[in-house]
């Protein structure tokens, strides 16, 4: 896509929507006219430039006429605005790369769990907690387990060696070795 050709794109521009009141500044591009794309923009309520448009005092200008391939080539055009451009109210960067948005998501993470740690950790403690119980209750459940012996004897995992000492274990033994 970055390679393909769209005549259209010829019209590309990056335009910027600044609000007098506050100097809050909306950047942008299009292959429309600034008209058709101010409509758009008063169309759709949840674009940030709305905020400036329903104030009633803002000026839209051209930053610059960008002829250009694709749509791809005048979004990073409209990035280098973005970047370059204070007091920018835009919701999202355009064309963000691959290594922004990871250190982004990266943040993002380290921010949440700033924010939420006691909560975080509360909650790991009573998982753990509660695999413990679980896993202690497991064990003791196999502790007392019963266990059938070749000896006709029965044994839990704990008497495993106590059962071995027993006479009717070792009488069994005996008898296995003097058949071999």
């Amino acid at each position: 896509m970055d390679n393909q050709i769209d005549e259209r794109y010829q019209r590309g521009k990056v335009y910027k929507i600044e609000c007098l009141t506050t100097g809050e500044c909306y950047v942008g591009s299009t292959i429309e006219t600034l008209v058709l794309r101010l409509r758009k923009h008063t169309n759709k309520r949840n674009c940030m430039a709305i905020q400036i448009i329903d104030r009633d005092n803002f000026e839209m200008t051209c930053l610059e006429l960008y002829p250009c391939d694709n749509r791809v080539q005048l979004e990073f055009r409209e990035r280098w605005h973005y970047d370059h451009t204070p007091n920018i109210i835009n919701k999202q960067r355009p064309r963000v790369t691959d290594v922004e948005r990871v250190e982004k998501r990266a943040e993002s993470v380290k921010s949440y769990y700033e924010r939420h740690s006691e909560e975080i950790n509360t909650q790991r403690k009573a998982r753990e907690e509660a695999y413990t119980e679980t896993r202690k209750e497991e064990d003791a459940a196999k502790q007392q387990e019963k266990h059938d012996c070749p000896c006709g004897g029965r044994y839990t995992h704990t008497n495993k060696l106590k059962h071995e000492r027993t006479q009717m274990h070792r009488m069994y033994l005996a008898t296995l070795i003097e058949e071999n």
